[in-house]
């Protein structure tokens, strides 16, 4: 099924509106249209990407963001939906470019190396969570790596288990999160309560 798009964006990237003009059953349509997508456009001869992110409301309407810039500006999109395929014109400011998306994967996208910061009693604390193409993944701390159980991509929902030794003492660390582009963010719970956790992506595919 093709569907023809027109999506205005504007305020810090954000999506504002996204309209599907074709007859059909909007659900379908929203389900489609829906996700992460990996935008490429050329730049006087070099490719650059931008992560376009679209999310239905409560009351069936559309939003989304485009990129992670914290520049406000208002770009305008024409185009066909195609499957997994969106391409057309973006227009901005500085002129119309031909842009092509394909549908991300959350699966997919989540393979690679994230690097994560939380916030402890005694300081910020990095970790490292490493996950392949078939979703078996690895959690680093200093100079330790464990492997990491239950790993879960629901949609954009991400969530996993460790157990850490320390000395004699086992701890079993639970995160849930939300996938966005290149941020995983959410909590990391332990015996000790839950505190925020953010990993941003270090390295595509392990």
């Amino acid at each position: 099924m093709r569907t023809t798009m027109r999506c205005g964006f504007a305020g810090t990237c954000a999506l504002s509106v996204c309209a599907l003009v074709l007859g059909g059953a909007l659900s379908t349509l929203c389900a489609q249209v829906t996700g992460e997508w990996e935008m490429a456009m050329d730049f006087g001869g070099r490719t650059t990407y931008a992560t376009l992110s679209i999310a239905a409301k409560a009351d069936g309407t559309l939003t989304g963001t485009w990129g992670s810039s914290d520049q406000t500006f208002k770009l305008d999109f024409t185009g066909t939906l195609a499957g997994k395929t969106l391409k057309g014109q973006l227009t901005s400011p500085r002129g119309t470019r031909e842009v092509t998306g394909k549908k991300i994967d959350a699966a997919a996208a989540l393979a690679g190396a994230w690097e994560f910061t939380r916030e402890t009693p005694q300081g910020a604390r990095t970790s490292t969570l490493t996950v392949k193409d078939d979703l078996t993944a690895t959690y680093a701390v200093r100079d330790t790596t464990v492997p990491v159980a239950d790993l879960r991509v629901e949609g954009d929902k991400v969530s996993f288990k460790v157990t850490m030794k320390f000395n004699d003492r086992e701890v079993v660390m639970e995160f849930k999160g939300t996938l966005k582009g290149d941020t995983l963010a959410g909590e990391l719970t332990t015996p000790r309560g839950a505190r925020e956790a953010v990993g941003r992506k270090v390295a595509p595919k392990a």
